[in-house]
């Protein structure tokens, strides 16, 4: 089974396909099971009993109340213990090759493995889907990218290909011909498409990132306006794909209040942090900073409402829009606008918010 997730922007694509790798699929080696649904992993023997847990105390010993330490002779290290321990360290005694088993699986599968599968906004294909051309950027030779892994069509297929595993997953924004081309290449396969939408004012919201974020050794691709292009771009092919019959579309609000992501007929938990702190902001939400100003925020609701391609175009300064598209400039600007998406909020079914009306309790 082959998972596409997509949707718009602020929704953790890949702490999700985390989840959803975890769930859809077995993980077991000599008699012993991992679950991989967090990153603090639990493994089970043949007969379901938790044999390790990582502890949530720094410092903690296995089964011991705090204690009062004496203090120790000045050429001893200080013993520290914050209290009783809840990890749960058997298998770590017994068998310490299983757990050197699943801790690799951990990195090379749940964080090195899922961002090689997310692959941003390379396939979009606006430029098919708006009438452009047959053949997306994307399949052409002079695709280029910054970004830290491979980000062509045929890596995408490659990597499916490669995967062991019976479910695999891959993340982006992926627009109505990528989807269908996936679907072709793969067609004795079952093909899932989520696109996962979000009410733009609270997705707006909490989009902004860091300065760190700009150009750093993990995001080389990142600045401030092609993250604002990604956004827009985002939510345009999010409201474009609820139309292909293809795709579930789910509300992301929804899925915080009910905790449940359901694929292929699968109703899969997604974790306390993705759970409803209230209507707009789940609980990891709830307790990070917002770091968009006031100022920011306040003009976005109006551009969202009346959205126009000029408001979205930045010219390109790697091809001649001309020569990629066969058409002169003014045929092609207006053959695009007469496709762009008039207002975000309606199109993906939904009404503007406040700052106030977002982190409301």
């Amino acid at each position: 089974m082959i998972i596409l997730l997509s949707g718009t922007q602020s929704i953790n694509k890949k702490f999700l396909a985390r989840i959803v790798l975890a769930n859809l699929n077995t993980f077991e080696h000599k008699g012993y099971t991992c679950d991989f649904s967090h990153s603090d992993i639990k493994i089970y023997d043949a007969d379901g009993k938790l044999v390790f847990r990582p502890s949530t105390i720094e410092g903690g010993i296995v089964g011991k109340d705090e204690v009062v330490q004496e203090a120790p002779a000045i050429d001893q290290p200080i013993v520290v213990n914050l209290g009783e321990d809840d990890g749960i360290e058997d298998l770590l005694h017994s068998e310490p090759d299983v757990l050197e088993h699943f801790l690799a699986l951990n990195k090379e599968i749940f964080e090195d493995g899922i961002k090689h599968n997310h692959f941003v906004n390379r396939f979009c294909s606006m430029d098919v889907d708006f009438g452009l051309t047959d053949t997306p950027r994307y399949l052409k030779e002079n695709g280029t990218t910054k970004l830290l892994h491979p980000h062509e069509f045929d890596d995408v297929v490659n990597n499916i290909k490669n995967s062991p595993y019976k479910t695999k997953v891959i993340t982006g924004t992926f627009g109505n011909h990528f989807i269908n081309k996936i679907k072709e290449v793969f067609a004795d396969e079952e093909v899932h498409v989520i696109n996962i939408i979000r009410n733009p004012s609270a997705s707006w919201l909490l989009n902004k990132k860091p300065q760190s974020k700009w150009n750093s050794p993990g995001s080389p691709d990142l600045d401030e306006a092609f993250d604002r292009e990604r956004f827009f771009q985002s939510s345009i092919v999010s409201s474009s794909t609820i139309k292909n019959p293809a795709v579930v579309t789910v509300r992301f609000e929804d899925m915080m209040q009910s905790g449940i992501l359901t694929i292929a007929g699968v109703d899969i938990d997604v974790r306390e942090d993705y759970r409803a702190y209230n209507k707009w902001l789940s609980n990891y939400e709830s307790k990070i900073d917002i770091l968009m100003s006031d100022e920011e925020f306040a003009t976005f609701n109006d551009l969202a409402l009346n959205y126009t391609f000029n408001d979205f175009y930045i010219k390109p300064d790697d091809i001649d829009e001309e020569i990629e598209y066969n058409m002169p400039r003014d045929t092609l600007l207006s053959k695009i606008a007469a496709n762009f998406p008039k207002n975000l909020f309606a199109d993906l079914g939904y009404e503007p918010l406040t700052k106030d009306e977002i982190l409301k309790k």
